[in-house]
């Protein structure tokens, strides 16, 4: 359930396990991707630099994903988080 400090997403399987219905280190009440709830998701926080997260915005020292990239991330766990 755990990730190192720089997250290697290249093993999908791995990432999956590791992102969707887990707690965040940083912020332990939330979820890093909770399905069906981008709004609530502590990615989504990270990736936009929300005022409520620990740490820095993601990715670290940027670029930072623009926001068609976001929304993807957002449509993906508003439809469920699916391992596909």
């Amino acid at each position: 359930g755990s990730l190192p400090g720089a997250m290697d997403l290249s093993n999908t399987a791995a990432s999956f396990a590791a992102l969707v219905g887990v707690s965040s280190i940083q912020q332990p009440s939330v979820l890093r991707v909770a399905p069906n709830d981008s709004a609530n998701s502590y990615i989504i926080h990270k990736l936009e630099g929300a005022p409520t997260i620990t740490g820095a915005r993601m990715p670290l020292g940027g670029p930072f994903l623009d926001e068609a990239t976001i929304d993807r991330v957002r449509s993906w766990i508003d439809a469920g988080a699916q391992s596909d």
